[in-house]
């Protein structure tokens, strides 16, 4: 079963980060998802926000090195609580 997905400087971008976002809805294993160096802005971290507001298993995010706003980061924060 698979707990980590790791796509570090893969270039996803918002694009892939709104596939992703769908397949987190329905996703039950994922605890950690690594996202830093993937050239996302707030696009593609509202799909991934919005995705984890029905995810109820993970639990580690790392979007590090994205260009994320402030206000995004701490929507996206809420999300995983």
């Amino acid at each position: 079963t698979l707990t980590i997905l790791d796509f570090a400087f893969n270039t996803l971008s918002d694009e892939g980060a709104k596939a992703l976002g769908d397949a987190l809805k329905v996703n039950q294993t994922l605890t950690k998802l690594d996202l830093p160096l993937n050239t996302l802005s707030d696009e593609g971290a509202k799909a991934l926000g919005d995705a984890l507001k029905v995810n109820q298993t993970l639990t580690t995010l790392h979007l590090a090195f994205n260009r994320l706003s402030d206000e995004e980061a701490k929507a996206l924060g809420d999300a995983l609580k």
